[in-house]
C-alpha cells in the first residue's frame, strides 16, 4: 500500500493539516494502518491534535466479500499446484494476495479520503472514493475551525459529477472545480460548493489550482489566470520541459513553479517576463520523487529529491541543503503476502516557516542553517552552470566553438564527444587528436546516428578532462584560450 503525506496550510495564522492517506491507485482500500489526520500550528509544529473522525467513515466487515475472496484464494492455490508450470508462481502470488484481502474484508475498517484540497479560511474538501458496490463516493466539506462537517454529499444519479476527484477548492471555500463533459469535449467546470453544485463557469485545460481570488489553469503549453467574476483572462506560455501537474503557486498567484523530468525548476511570473530556471539538486538521479514549494512571500523555494531537502533564495539564485527527509518503507507479511507500506515524507511553507514531516511528527526547518554551503543554482547567473544548446544538424566544429572547446582539443588526446537528448544518447562522434596549427581541428566522424538528424536539439553536460601537462580539471572551471569563457561541455574521455 502506498500512502502520501501532505502538509496543507489551512489558515494565515500558521494552522496546518498533516494528512497521511492513500495514494492512487489503491491496492487494498481497507488497509488504513498508517492513515492520519491531525491539526497543528507552525509556532509549535510538534503538538498535533487528532481530527481523523472528521475525515473517515466507518467501513463494517463484509462477510460475503471475505468468503468470495477466500474462494478465489483456494482456486488460485489449486492452479499453483496443478496448473501450467510456468504460471505457478503467479498463481501462488495471487492466492496469497486474495487471502490477505479476505482477512481485510472480514474485519472492520475505515474509509479514508483519496483527494484533499484546503482553503485558506480553515475549510478542507475531502473526497472519499467508492468502496465496493455498496458504498458510493462521498465529498465532505469540513470546517476545521469549528471541528465539524459543514457539508456531506454522496454520489448518485442526481449528482453526475465525479465527487471523488475534485480538482481544486477556492481559497474562500465557495467554489470547487471538477472535470466534466462539455459540448466540445472534456472541460474544467466551476461549481458552487453546496449541495446543489450550481454550474458557474467552464474552462479549457488539463489541471487547475487555486490562489487568492482566482484559478491557475494549466495544460502542456500555457497557463491561464482566471479571476473570480472577471471575464478577462491572462495567458502565459509555459516552458516546454515544464510538467503541468502539481505546481507550486504563491497565495497571490503571481509566481508559479513547475518541475521537470531533469530535476530542474522553472519559475514563471504570470505578469510576464522571462521564466527563470533553477537546478538545485546536483548529482541526483532523474527517476526519483521530485517536489517543489514556494513561500507566501515569494522569496524562498524548497525542493526535495531522493529525500534531500534543498532551500533556494530566489533573490540571489543560491541554493543549499536543508536536511534529509526520506520516504519510509515499512515491511510486513500477512498470510504469506508481502504487504509492506510505503509512506512518503512531505514539506510545505506555513506561516512564514518551512515545515517538514518526520516519521512521527512535524518539525520546523531553519532556512539559513546551510547557507555556508550555498551554490548558484539559477541558470544564466554568474557562477551558475550553463546549458549549451545547438542544432543537431549544425557542423560539429561549430558546436565545439559554441562551447569554447576548439583550443582545448590538442590537450585532450583521443576523446569521444557524446551528444545527449533528454535521457538517451543520440550520437556518438569520435574526434581526431591532431590539430593542424590554429586553423581548427580535423574532425573524423566514425559513427553518427540518423536519429540525431531528426531531433531538433540536444543539451550538453559537464565532464572532467585533463589539462595540458596531465593535471585534471573540471568542465566547470576550465577555460578556452580563444574565447576566455568557461568550458561546460559534454566531453567524456575514453581510451583509444
Amino acid at each position: 500500500m502506498t500512502y502520501q503525506t501532505r502538509i496543507l496550510p489551512v489558515a494565515d495564522d500558521g494552522t496546518f493539516l498533516l494528512a497521511t492517506f492513500h495514494s492512487a491507485p489503491v491496492d487494498h482500500p481497507r488497509e488504513v494502518e498508517y492513515a492520519r489526520f491531525a491539526l497543528g500550528n507552525a509556532g509549535r509544529p510538534d503538538v498535533l491534535e487528532d481530527v481523523s473522525h472528521l475525515f473517515t467513515i466507518p467501513l463494517p466487515a463484509d462477510g460475503k466479500e471475505a468468503q468470495r475472496l477466500e474462494n478465489s484464494a483456494r482456486d488460485a492455490e489449486a492452479l499453483a499446484e496443478g496448473g501450467e508450470k510456468k504460471y505457478r508462481d503467479v498463481y501462488a502470488k495471487n492466492a496469497r494476495r486474495a487471502r490477505y484481502e479476505a482477512q481485510l474484508a472480514g474485519s472492520d475498517s475505515l474509509r479514508i479520503p483519496g483527494v484533499l484540497h484546503a482553503a485558506r479560511n480553515g475549510v478542507v474538501a475531502a473526497a472519499l472514493p467508492p468502496a465496493g458496490d455498496r458504498h458510493r463516493a462521498v465529498l465532505r466539506i469540513i470546517d476545521l475551525r469549528q471541528r465539524k462537517i459543514a457539508l456531506e454529499v454522496k454520489e448518485s444519479s442526481k449528482t453526475p459529477l465525479r465527487l471523488d476527484r475534485p480538482l481544486a477548492l477556492s481559497n474562500d471555500s465557495r467554489r470547487i472545480l471538477f472535470r466534466g463533459m462539455g459540448p466540445s469535449g472534456i472541460e474544467i467546470q466551476e461549481h458552487q460548493a453546496s449541495a446543489a453544485f450550481e454550474l458557474l463557469a467552464t474552462f479549457r485545460g488539463s489541471d487547475a489550482h487555486a490562489f487568492e481570488g482566482g484559478w491557475i489553469v494549466t495544460d502542456h503549453k500555457e497557463l491561464t489566470v482566471v479571476r473570480h467574476g472577471d471575464a478577462d483572462v491572462r495567458t502565459v506560455s509555459m516552458p516546454k520541459a515544464a510538467r503541468p501537474e502539481r505546481p507550486a503557486i504563491t497565495p497571490d498567484g503571481r509566481h508559479v513553479a513547475f518541475i521537470t523530468d531533469e530535476l530542474s525548476v522553472w519559475l514563471v511570473s504570470v505578469e510576464g517576463g522571462k521564466p527563470r530556471c533553477f537546478r538545485p539538486h546536483r548529482g541526483a538521479k532523474r527517476d526519483v520523487v521530485f517536489e517543489v514549494a514556494l513561500s507566501d512571500c515569494g522569496r524562498w523555494m524548497a525542493t526535495r529529491a531522493d529525500g534531500h531537502l534543498v532551500v533556494t533564495d530566489l533573490e540571489s539564485g543560491e541554493s543549499w541543503p536543508a536536511g534529509h527527509f526520506p520516504d519510509r518503507w515499512i515491511a510486513k507479511s500477512v498470510a504469506g503476502h508481502e504487504a509492506g507500506s510505503y509512506v512518503s515524507a512531505s514539506f510545505s511553507f506555513v506561516g512564514g516557516k518551512l515545515l517538514a514531516s518526520t516519521p512521527d511528527s512535524v518539525q520546523a526547518v531553519d532556512l539559513e542553517a546551510g547557507r555556508s554551503h550555498a551554490y548558484v543554482s539559477e541558470e544564466g547567473r554568474p557562477g551558475g552552470r550553463e546549458r549549451i544548446s545547438v542544432p543537431a544538424n549544425a557542423p560539429l566544429e561549430k558546436q565545439l566553438r559554441s562551447a569554447g572547446l576548439v583550443d582545448l582539443l590538442p590537450a585532450m588526446g583521443a576523446i569521444r564527444y557524446i551528444r545527449h537528448h533528454r535521457r538517451r544518447s543520440i550520437a556518438n562522434v569520435a574526434l581526431a587528436a591532431s590539430i593542424p596549427g590554429s586553423s581548427g581541428p580535423i574532425i573524423r566522424k566514425q559513427r553518427t546516428s540518423s536519429e540525431a538528424r531528426r531531433v531538433g536539439g540536444f543539451s550538453c553536460r559537464s565532464r572532467a578532462i585533463p589539462k595540458p601537462g596531465g593535471s585534471a580539471a573540471t568542465g566547470a572551471t576550465s577555460s578556452s584560450t580563444a574565447t576566455g569563457r568557461p568550458w561546460r561541455g559534454a566531453i567524456s574521455r575514453k581510451s583509444g
